[in-house]
């Protein structure tokens, strides 16, 4: 299926586990630049992000913080 997302980028986020994950890998593998958005879930969007055949894609962080 071509979705034609060939050089276009998408954030995902909770990509370091579970549906986010595999969502963010779909967008990877129809040629999208993915950002895989975690809170607490390093490994999993690092393990996706450097999955093997997925050129540029990254993990985000997210820079939310608790109210003081």
């Amino acid at each position: 299926m071509d979705l034609q997302l060939a050089d276009k980028t998408v954030l995902v986020a909770g990509a370091g586990r579970g549906l986010g994950q595999a969502i963010g890998l779909g967008f990877a593998r129809e040629g999208a630049r993915a950002a895989f958005h975690y809170h607490s879930s390093a490994e999993g969007a690092e393990k996706a992000a450097a999955e093997p055949g997925h050129f540029g894609q990254r993990r985000v962080r997210d820079a939310v913080r608790e109210p003081r």
